[in-house]
């Protein structure tokens, strides 16, 4: 809407200038919104001033798990590289040392992407008692940098897309997940595709099966362990969507030949306090090392065939954490947006990306069910 305004300066006639008054966003979080909110609106009044939010609980396990680090471009390199086999390497007296050629390694590289969220809230909502918190602006901001976390979380491991280069004219990037990163330990499950190509230096993106989730046998996670640890890697983590770890929780329970249960010693002439225990957190390999079963929250799974509802399948994940990073370019900002109206904006963004610096350490089963039991072979 535009209107002309009148601005006198002294005795002369009045200057008449257009002056543009912007529509506030329908995002924007107003006083309307906050009142109108179920039994009484937010509005303060004499309530107890505590707000139980049921999402603020959904961590992001695995970047807690995770070195981070910056990186200077959107597209960013990494050199990976394999010990020597062994090899019978001893001579006789007074041989030359032999001819050898020393390898290079591997070159990767990927690509980050941005994820973002915004804040919109009105200059009457910044400036009201709220019940539950003192500060919108900085509650809103610190909701919306949690979820963009949890976005990124997400993304990580269940995606199952390829690296893109941003073009800056439409085409956004996307940084390759987990999944796709990870192939030489892999169970594909009717899945193809994943894995680095040299000559695009892309990774090429996951396809899901038309053959559906699978059940997951325990035996596929021991024999991706033995892969890891006889190229040299330990896992230390068996991670994937709560209703899988669950069910290889309940395995590892209730079958007696899966694992040998530790029992602690107590007295006998002592009254001991005892809980019942239904969840197995850690179990020791074939290889004395130990692995913590983790149910990862924000992984959602994904539908499986294609066409379905999402959400029935996940893949799991056997890793160093060690060997992974998380990369920003300048890490998770909040900025201000320019304010054309009697609200205030902020932005937040994210230029992220994901380097697996040894796949050859981790391993992925993909296309795995979120209801069926897990079996033994």
């Amino acid at each position: 809407m535009t209107r002309k305004l009148a601005f006198l300066m002294g005795a002369a006639a009045p200057i008449y200038r257009n002056v543009c008054f912007m529509a506030q966003p329908d995002d924007s979080l107003s006083f309307a919104d906050l009142a109108a909110v179920t039994r009484g609106g937010l509005v303060k009044e004499e309530v107890l001033q505590e707000i139980q939010n049921l999402g603020i609980n959904i961590e992001t396990a695995l970047q807690d798990r995770l070195a981070s680090g910056t990186v200077g471009s959107h597209k960013f390199d990494w050199l990976t590289d394999d010990e020597d086999t062994p090899t019978d390497s001893s001579v006789a007296e007074g041989t030359d040392y032999p001819a050898t050629t020393a390898a290079s390694g591997a070159r990767k590289n990927n690509y980050t992407q941005y994820n973002v969220k915004n804040v919109n809230v009105t200059d009457r909502t910044l400036n009201i008692n709220i019940h539950g918190r003192s500060d919108e602006m900085g509650y809103q901001t610190a909701k919306k940098i949690r979820a963009l976390q949890r976005d990124i979380e997400t993304r990580i491991v269940d995606g199952n897309n390829a690296s893109v280069a941003d073009t800056g004219t439409g085409t956004k990037g996307q940084t390759a997940p987990l999944a796709v990163q990870i192939e030489t330990a892999v169970t594909q499950n009717g899945m193809t595709g994943g894995g680095y190509v040299a000559g695009t230096g892309l990774f090429t993106a996951n396809t899901v099966g038309v053959g559906g989730p699978v059940a997951l046998p325990f035996s596929t996670i021991r024999t991706h362990i033995e892969t890891v640890y006889l190229a040299g890697g330990n896992i230390s983590l068996l991670t994937s969507h709560p209703s899988v770890t669950k069910r290889i929780s309940e395995y590892l329970v209730g079958t007696p030949a899966a694992f040998v249960p530790i029992v602690a010693q107590s007295s006998g002439t002592q009254a001991q306090n005892l809980t019942a225990n239904g969840h197995v957190d850690f179990f020791k390999t074939d290889f004395g090392t130990v692995v913590q079963i983790l149910p990862n929250r924000s992984q959602k799974g994904y539908s499986a065939p294609t066409g379905t509802v999402a959400g029935t399948a996940a893949h799991v994940f056997g890793l160093d954490p060690s060997t992974i990073d998380v990369v920003y370019i300048e890490g998770i900002k909040v900025e201000p947006l320019a304010k054309v109206g009697i609200y205030t904006r902020k932005g937040i963004k994210a230029d992220w990306g994901l380097r697996v610096k040894q796949e050859k350490a981790n391993f992925v089963i993909k296309q795995v069910s979120l209801s069926a039991a897990v079996t033994a072979t």
